[in-house]
Order: C-alpha cells, then structure tokens, then sequence
C-alpha cells in the first residue's frame, strides 16, 4: 500500500497496514514525518484522554513509559 501524506496518521495508518501483514511505503511531501504528534503535541495538548484509543494509545503510552527513565531526561531536569 502506497500512503500520501505526512501527518500522524499516516503513520498510524501505515503501522495498522504493517501489522496486518502487508508492505506499505509512505511518500510525504513534507519536510518532517509525523505531523503534530512529531512537533510536540503530547498529553497535555489531548482533553479528555479517554477519547484516545487505539494505536494512538499505544504510542502515547510508549511515550510515558520512556519519559519515566531519568536518563531520557537529557535537555531539561525532569
């Protein structure tokens, strides 16, 4: 599957293609992948953190479980 676009999700899109089986190739005209959720949207930009499901979930979540080791904290005290 071919997917047109940069923003986050197509990543999302790409992964679920991805861990159906399939290959799948994204082709981004933009400069940077990932959309908002690459430029720095995280969890206090998401409201109610009950209407993130899913994938997103899953990612967001991967997030928190980095950021809870102080040697990710390299740029800012944590």
């Amino acid at each position: 599957m071919v997917i047109y676009s940069g923003t986050s999700t197509t990543v999302i899109a790409a992964v679920q293609v991805k861990k159906m089986g399939r290959s799948v190739l994204i082709f981004a005209p933009d400069q940077h992948l990932g959309g908002l959720s690459s430029g720095g949207l995280g969890s206090t930009n998401t409201g109610n953190k009950s209407a993130i499901g899913g994938l997103a979930r899953e990612f967001y979540h991967r997030i928190w479980q980095h950021y809870q080791n102080d040697n990710a904290w390299k740029w800012q005290p944590r």
